[in-house]
């Protein structure tokens, strides 16, 4: 078989017509071609092939429009993201998840209200308990003295403040129920003419000058007239009268003292010296002389 035999057979081939082919082959010579069979089936698909390449983007879109709701959603619930447009407020909200936030900036704060009227005042509570008490601190500085007072002298004597001074303590800056000394004389039976009661001095005392106070006399009996005794101070040696008590004739207490009497020291003797003429009824007697101490 020639090759330019083969060239003709070849679309039988692809045709399925074998047999002519095998007729067509084993003639010597080439017989008029035979009608077109009918197409056989189809056979099963291929496996598919691999992906192409990811072709170049395309152009961007034109821009659209956001469309806000004009209320808050509710049904269905709002999504994280979702806008909305409050009339009332004329403003914008986005819903965060949770809460819608508006997003526009804040607007001045308003002014502010009037304060309401005060409550009722509640009911006291009840007291709570004492708590403990604390440790006590430390002891501060000791602090400057005051002005104007300063410390006594330490000379082992005793000081009182009088007068803004500091001053020793004497009978003189005492008040005087503490100043006064009671001095007696007392006498048993009818006191003798002339007859003399010593009293020694142990400390400085003055009699008030005038002598017109500081006198109690009393007589168990009175005298039948005026008796009149002498006061005398006795100081080295020399006598010196002070003063006179006189006693009124038929009182048992009555006394009129005068004279100018004066300051006796230790050592000094205070006389009394009872009338030249002896009374006839004054017995059982006793005068008190008050001194004050110097």
């Amino acid at each position: 078989m020639r090759l330019t035999d083969w060239f003709g057979v070849l679309p039988f081939l692809l045709a399925g017509n074998l047999r002519a082919v095998a007729r067509v082959v084993s003639g010597s010579a080439t017989g008029p071609a035979g009608p077109v069979g009918p197409a056989g089936p189809a056979g099963s698909a291929g496996p598919a092939g691999p992906a192409g390449a990811v072709g170049p983007q395309g152009p961007a879109g034109a821009g659209g429009v956001a469309i806000v709701a004009p209320s808050a959603p509710t049904t269905p619930p709002p999504v994280t993201g979702e806008l909305w447009y409050d009339s009332s407020q004329t403003g914008v909200y986005v819903y965060d998840g949770t809460y819608w936030v508006g997003t526009g900036t804040e607007g001045p704060a308003g002014a502010a209200g009037a304060p309401g009227a005060p409550g009722v005042q509640g009911p006291q509570g009840i007291q709570g308990v004492a708590g403990p008490q604390g440790a006590q601190g430390p002891a501060g500085p000791q602090g400057v003295p005051g002005p104007g007072i300063t410390d006594a002298p330490s000379d082992g004597t005793g000081y009182i403040r009088q007068s803004g001074a500091w001053q020793h303590i004497t009978y003189s800056n005492l008040p005087l129920e503490v100043q006064w000394v009671p001095i007696a004389f007392p006498i048993a039976g009818k006191p003798a003419a002339s007859a003399m009661i010593n009293v020694p001095m142990v400390m400085p005392v003055t009699l008030p000058n005038p002598f017109v106070t500081g006198v109690r006399v009393y007589a168990n009996t009175a005298p039948a007239g005026n008796a009149n005794f002498a006061l005398n101070k006795i100081s080295g040696g020399v006598t010196t009268n002070i003063g006179n008590i006189m006693i009124t004739a038929g009182s048992h207490t009555t006394v009129t003292p005068t004279g100018t009497g004066g300051g006796l020291v230790d050592g000094d003797c205070l006389q009394l010296v009872a009338p030249s003429t002896q009374d006839a009824t004054l017995s059982d007697l006793g005068i008190t002389i008050m001194a004050s101490r110097t």
